[in-house]
């Protein structure tokens, strides 16, 4: 087995979400309102799952034997090539650049080049947390080069608060990449989502028109989609339940969407800023 050193570049678990909700206390802020609540809970855990992933591909392009050097510490990372997995060990506690606390290990388990983008890996935490929220889950992502499609899947997700509250997430993505010729790169992805929120209350999340990510928006890079419509449907008891819609505009690098409330009214809000808020 081999070990490798490098720095981990870019894996901050979006602080937005955790961290940076901030009272005057320094406590984080959640809110107890249904609606806003399930907002928060899967921005949390889109953030959070998006950056694990983030941080395994950052592993799996690390060069044999190399350290680098710069801001932030160095990490070790065990590579075993032969059953093609990769091992990211925080151990009891390591610090990130930003600040916060990891601890236990990110397994990555992948096929074929290690080091070619296309290819397919399975990200599994162990003992795994950031700042005392543990996350559990396995985060999966397989290529269809015919098509040009990844599969992205998320299985027993579960975000758990140092505060005893914690939010349970399945998913599964389908992207599409392309080049569009007069606007760049383009991401276009569909699927669903389902799972619990920190109130308990189950939710269903489905893309009714796929989301469009476009690199010509360089200013959102991938983080916010510029078209698509999402519906999300959140069950208030065991007969009741409630819809809202975001449609997330022309595609038009702009960051505005238009939510429609369950009474049918609608408001324009922008993606640089929480919803809930």
């Amino acid at each position: 087995m081999k070990v490798i050193a490098i720095k981990i570049l870019g894996i901050v678990l979006l602080s937005t979400f955790l961290f940076s909700c901030q009272s005057s206390e320094d406590s984080p802020v959640y809110s107890t309102d249904l609606n806003s609540a399930s907002f928060q809970d899967e921005e949390m855990a889109e953030a959070i799952f998006n950056k694990l992933e983030n941080t395994a591909e950052e592993a799996l392009l690390a060069e044999d034997n190399l350290r680098i050097t710069g801001n932030g510490a160095a990490l070790d990372l065990a590579l075993d090539e032969k059953n093609k997995v990769v091992t990211i060990d925080y151990g009891d506690g390591w610090t990130d650049r930003n600040g916060d606390i990891r601890k236990g290990k990110i397994i990555i388990q992948y096929e074929g080049n290690r080091k070619e983008r296309y290819r397919s890996k399975t990200i599994r935490p162990e003992n795994f947390s950031i700042n005392d929220f543990q996350i559990e889950g396995i985060r999966s992502k397989s290529w269809d080069g015919i098509n040009k499609k990844f599969t992205i899947k998320l299985t027993a997700g579960q975000i758990s608060s140092p505060d005893g509250w914690s939010i349970s997430r399945t998913a599964q993505w389908e992207v599409l990449e392309f080049q569009n010729e007069e606007e760049g790169f383009e991401r276009h992805r569909s699927g669903q989502a389902e799972g619990i929120n920190r109130l308990g209350h189950r939710y269903l999340i489905s893309i009714e028109e796929p989301l469009v990510y476009k690199s010509l928006c360089t200013a959102i890079s991938w983080r916010f989609p510029v078209a698509g419509i999402k519906q999300k449907t959140i069950f208030t008891s065991e007969t009741a339940s409630e819809t809202r819609t975001i449609d997330y505009g022309d595609g038009s690098c702009d960051r505005e969407a238009t939510i429609t409330q369950p009474d049918g009214s609608q408001t324009t809000f922008s993606q640089k800023k929480k919803i809930y808020q």
